[in-house]
């Protein structure tokens, strides 16, 4: 089991950061690694498509994309589901895969900064359970999942979107009338 915890302030406002990390087409599409297939019901755990769906789903068909150490893509499929919580600034995700070869949970707290900006602290536990054979032919993964997730891409989509706001941000005049 790997335990990975980070904070990272950022001059976004709570709002702009929530956005990324509540919604989970957002987080999949940022991780890099999730990819969402379709959605699960939540009373019988049966597919669906998106387009049957009257509200976004919180619980999904997956596939996870991991690299081993030889460099080679190795893809996984299994459950991805947005946990509810009862508090408004935690957002939590968890993936199993079918076979419980691994898993993970992902917690998110957000809190907003005295000078508007947002603190994102980001927990991961992942949990892999991958076979000797699969170790020793070098088809494990090679990294661990959240801090890979965060530091390789939440952090600088993040970066992107500070840039972005801060490109927004410049007043620029603009002559509309001048006399001499």
């Amino acid at each position: 089991m790997h335990v990975y915890t980070t904070k990272l302030t950022v001059t976004l406002s709570l709002r702009e950061v929530r956005e990324v990390f509540d919604d989970p087409f957002k987080f999949a599409g940022v991780s890099g690694h999730i990819n969402l297939l379709m959605g699960l019901r939540p009373q019988d755990g049966k597919a669906f498509f998106f387009d049957q769906a009257d509200s976004p789903p919180t619980r999904f068909r997956a596939s996870f994309l991991l690299e081993t150490p030889k460099g080679q893509t190795v893809t996984y499929f299994g459950t991805f589901e947005k946990v509810q919580l009862p508090s408004f600034d935690m957002i939590s995700y968890k993936g199993v895969e079918d076979r419980r070869r691994f898993e993970f949970q992902i917690d998110i707290s957000l809190k907003e900064t005295a000078s508007h900006g947002t603190t994102v602290t980001f927990s991961a536990v992942t949990n892999f359970h991958v076979d000797f054979l699969s170790r020793l032919t070098g088809k494990a993964p090679s990294y661990y999942m959240g801090q890979h997730i965060f530091e390789q891409h939440f952090i600088p989509y993040l970066r992107w979107a500070e840039a972005a706001k801060r490109s927004q941000d410049v007043v620029k005049l603009t002559l509309v009338f001048e006399r001499s």
